[in-house]
């Protein structure tokens, strides 16, 4: 896998947005992204930019879904934006060069998927705010497959980074406890 940075381009991601932000793209997907999709590129890119959260929504226990998720899922329905879940039938068969051979039909198979945050045309965004290693194998996997059947245009997983939101948070926790960083790190 090859990393692009087409988002380095103040035409696909504006400055607001990307000096905010950290991309990992392969392919060019954000460009791709930008000329193929260009209202539901839009639709991210402004909810990215209007994005922010404050130390209550940080520190707020997650579950399934924590505020956060809750919020960018809740800026993308009201951009009509939907949960969604793809069932890909498949049948088939076997042809043989020697036609003195009968074609074998192959037993029909039926595979859903997981849900999906958000859809959107030819685009889905998956929010894993609390990501775990599986759900993201299982999500860019997902979306590499729907992408070769030609299902999808291109995919956003949006999560958090887990460094800098760690020292944020433990800056904001000690200066509520009023105790040194190391104390609550």
């Amino acid at each position: 896998m090859i990393q692009t940075a087409s988002y380095d381009n103040p035409d696909i991601v504006p400055p607001s947005v990307r000096d905010r932000f950290s991309f990992f793209e392969v392919r060019n997907a954000c460009g791709v992204l930008a000329a193929v999709a260009r209202d539901e590129w839009m639709d991210i890119i402004d909810v990215l930019d209007d994005f922010s959260f404050s130390a209550n929504l940080l520190l707020r226990a997650g579950g399934n879904n924590s505020a956060m998720a809750d919020r960018l899922n809740g800026e993308l329905r009201e951009r009509g934006w939907a949960e969604c879940k793809y069932v890909v039938k498949r049948e088939g068969y076997i042809e043989y060069r020697e036609r003195w051979r009968a074609i074998e039909v192959l037993p029909h198979s039926e595979t859903p998927s997981y849900w999906v945050d958000n859809r959107k045309g030819r685009v889905l965004v998956d929010v894993e705010w609390n990501a775990k290693d599986g759900n993201l194998d299982r999500d860019l996997a997902a979306y590499r497959a729907w992408y070769e059947d030609g299902l999808i245009d291109g995919a956003v997983i949006i999560t958090k980074d887990r460094p800098s939101l760690l020292d944020l948070a433990c800056d904001l926790w000690a200066e509520y406890l009023d105790v040194a960083y190391e104390d609550v790190y």
